[in-house]
């Protein structure tokens, strides 16, 4: 045991003289996904992992209620009846709270971990592509496309479960070849639950594909009898957690109820998977030099295929056109590690092993949409976003504004931008305002973005939890104090308009309770509405001074949001927030 441990410390040691362009590309990557890192506030998925993330820290399980405010933005359809979070899968709450508990509760702190997976994605794409190839070329090339993808750097950059899906589902395909031992083996289990445990659809993926091809193709079948007893165990440690999260699962899935939709559901997936796979640019290389390739690495694009054809099947079962339109590859990004490595070994061998011209196809993959998107822009009609059923259902491509955007990814330029600049959204004027003026207790009312107003300002919400919400009774019976449900003892208002009538919350009702109570609703200050800060997706991404990219996909002609002050006569009260102008260091702060 000793000596082999010994040899493989030795081979650690010499990667980086027998693998330069991984050192490279690990060296590159520092930047990309660190720079900035805790700019801006958390956007309201990643306040969610961060919030639920605290209260880890605090009392040991994510519970919605901390004893200041109730969180849950999907009307607690995630809960159990104790107020535990279950309908979302606990292993990167877990994770974030690690990194709280060491770095404090700031932006930085509760993206890092997850910065860290992106980085560990790319040097597992490298040795799982030399696995397959011998390719030092093949492998450098996947992991340089993936490291200029905008769209994995936003993941990787994430408060979400994002990048250890890439990361865990490239280490599963990777750890498949030791099922070829015929036996049980530890970390492909260890791998597939820590998988399903961040997020059940990759892994399901994962497994079925892996298994299938275990089935029926000679090259994986030697991992046959491996992968079928480990599967079990993988079941075991899974299948528990099922049953006790399946109804908070319908939150982000619409299972397909009419099979004419089907084909409508695969040409949204097809629409959103070209971010990841340049379809025409693979089948120009494919064409090119599938004589060329030898036999694993057939064998290793056969996989890469099987993934991708694998998630066009399931996703358009469990997700409806207008929910990929909005999601684009969150819940599928396994695909961008996979597509580059594809690309990867198709630029390799058309190249013949030469290392210029390897590069220069490589270029013009990672900087144009020549091989990706730009024919499907130019053969396909705009079309509006797709809307939620019974509406008639019909796909749509994001388009950028401009044909320069068309052409060029000038996504590389504005996210460069972003690493050295910031430009503060409508949150983060938000989060400025009630941290210069709220005073310690003030209870906040707003109709959007909870979980970033809660985790950068410490402030108690009221009206949290409304009547027609399904853990209204549950909430009741825990004790929760009266302002969880109802507007009347807030002292500040924050209203966006793009979100009228978003979990039940409209303006009409709120302002008429808050008045009825003895309200003064006195406006205060008012913030452009930019829609978004800090999403994940690149077709919803608003970089400095750039904005949108892809404009239409965001509806920009909204009133400001609003900040209102709720004055009132004296009160006795003992639960009302008593008026001091003292205002303490919140417990988290944008950087």
């Amino acid at each position: 045991m000793r000596s082999r441990f010994a040899a493989r410390l030795a081979q650690l040691r010499r990667v980086p003289t027998s693998h330069p362009a991984l050192l490279a590309i690990a060296l590159l990557a520092l930047f990309p996904l660190f720079g900035n890192l805790g700019a801006g506030t958390l956007w309201a998925d990643e306040a969610d992992t961060a919030v639920f993330a605290r209260t880890i820290v605090e009392t040991g399980l994510p519970r919605a209620w901390d004893g200041t405010t109730f969180t849950d933005s999907d009307a607690g359809r995630r809960l159990t009846s104790d107020l535990l979070l279950v309908g979302t899968p606990w292993a990167p709450y877990y994770i974030a709270a690690a990194s709280l508990a060491l770095f404090g509760s700031t932006s930085f702190a509760a993206r890092l971990p997850f910065a860290l997976a992106g980085l560990g994605t790319l040097l597992l794409l490298y040795a799982l592509v030399w696995r397959w190839t011998a390719s030092r070329l093949a492998a450098g090339l996947a992991a340089g496309l993936l490291l200029g993808s905008v769209q994995f750097l936003l993941y990787a950059r994430q408060c979400r479960h994002y990048a250890l899906n890439m990361l865990l589902s490239t280490g599963l395909v990777l750890a498949f070849d030791r099922l070829e031992r015929g036996r049980v083996d530890p970390l492909f289990v260890a791998i597939a639950v820590l998988l399903f445990h961040c997020h059940p659809l990759p892994a399901a993926v994962s497994l079925a594909t892996l298994g299938g091809l275990s089935l029926v193709h000679p090259r994986f079948r030697r991992a046959r009898r491996g992968f079928w007893l480990s599967l079990p165990v993988v079941l075991v440690l899974t299948l528990p957690w099922i049953a006790v999260a399946w109804g908070g699962w319908g939150e982000n899935s619409r299972l397909l109820l009419e099979p004419v939709d089907f084909l409508v559901r695969v040409q949204q997936f097809v629409y959103e998977t070209s971010v990841a796979v340049p379809f025409v640019g693979l089948a120009v290389l494919a064409a090119f030099c599938v004589r060329r390739l030898s036999a694993e690495e057939r064998a290793f694009l056969l996989l890469c295929a099987a993934f991708l054809a694998a998630y066009a099947v399931v996703t358009p079962i469990v997700q409806n056109p207008r929910q990929m339109w909005e999601y684009g590859l969150r819940y599928t990004n396994a695909l961008l590690p996979l597509g580059a490595a594809a690309t990867g070994v198709l630029i390799a061998r058309a190249a013949r092993g030469a290392a210029l011209p390897a590069l220069a196809i490589a270029a013009l993959f990672a900087t144009t949409h020549v091989p990706g998107n730009l024919a499907l822009w130019a053969i396909t009609k705009p079309m509006p976003s797709p809307d939620d059923p019974p509406a008639p259902q019909h796909a749509a491509l994001h388009r950028p504004a401009r044909r320069v955007d068309e052409i060029l990814r000038t996504e590389l330029g504005a996210f460069a931008r972003e690493l050295v600049a910031w430009s503060p959204g409508t949150d983060s004027r938000i989060v400025g305002f009630l941290r210069a003026h709220a005073d310690p207790g003030d209870r906040i009312v707003t109709n959007y973005a909870w979980e970033p107003l809660y985790f950068h300002t410490g402030l108690p919400q009221a009206d949290k939890v409304l009547e027609s919400y399904p853990i209204y009774a549950a909430a009741r019976a825990a004790g929760l104090p009266d302002y969880v449900f109802a507007p009347d003892t807030a002292r500040w208002l924050v209203w966006r308009a793009p979100w009228e009538d978003y979990q039940g919350y409209r303006w009409n009702e709120v302002a008429a309770r808050l008045r009825a109570a003895g309200g003064v609703l006195v406006p205060v200050a008012d913030f452009p509405e930019t829609i978004w800060e800090n999403r994940e997706n690149l077709h919803f991404r608003r970089f400095p001074v750039v904005g949108y990219l892809y404009p239409k996909a965001v509806e920009l002609v909204y009133p400001p949001a609003r900040v209102w002050r709720i004055d009132r006569a004296a009160t006795s009260d003992p639960d009302a927030p008593r008026r001091t102008r003292a205002t303490p260091a919140p417990p988290a702060a944008p950087e």
